[in-house]
């Protein structure tokens, strides 16, 4: 992730997982982020992330709509406390021509569920809006790119904020 405000690059983050299908049309995952945070090209910070997910999916016609909850267990390196957080999101994928091709469409919220030392903050935290075109280049790599609006709900004296983002992403399933 790159940022006017914080000079150029302010995070990476490198996700591993497992997903698992435990009956038709629902699934549970378990995935661990190392998310690094940066600030003028020196480390900041780095955060660990362990999730837990379950996702139900269903089609209507040629749409296929995914549920997803998702609990976040977050510890920084610097800092005492845990935070956990929630991200319900609402995923709609229509495939478009030619077939490898789809348009995504989705609604994720964040909710944090405690405070910490290192400001995280309880309460509704913000909520990301995509539209994107996704290509599977084969069954297991697809690429994805599209229009991120992430909204920062006003917290602690703070006022709200929107981010405009151009998001891609690559995604290697094993």
């Amino acid at each position: 992730r790159f940022s006017d405000n914080s000079g150029g690059l302010y995070e990476s983050l490198w996700i591993g997982g497992a997903t698992r299908e435990i009956a038709k049309h629902v699934a549970v995952q378990v995935t661990y982020a190392r998310v690094n945070g940066y600030s003028g090209g020196r480390t900041r910070n780095v955060e660990n992330r362990v999730r837990a997910q379950v996702e139900v999916t269903r089609r209507l016609g040629r749409v296929r709509l995914a549920g997803r909850l998702r609990l976040e267990y977050r510890s920084r390196t610097a800092a005492d406390m845990t935070g956990f957080r929630l991200r319900p999101r609402i995923k709609a994928t229509l495939p478009i021509a030619p077939r490898d091709v789809s348009l995504i469409a989705s609604h994720e919220s964040i909710v944090e569920l405690n405070n910490t030392d290192w400001g995280q903050m309880t309460g509704a935290d913000r909520m990301r809006n995509l539209i994107a075109i996704n290509w599977q280049a084969s069954e297991a790599l697809s690429f994805e790119a599209g229009y991120l609006n992430q909204y920062h709900f006003a917290r602690g004296g703070d006022r709200p904020m929107m981010d405009h983002i151009l998001s891609l992403s690559t995604t290697l399933s094993l």
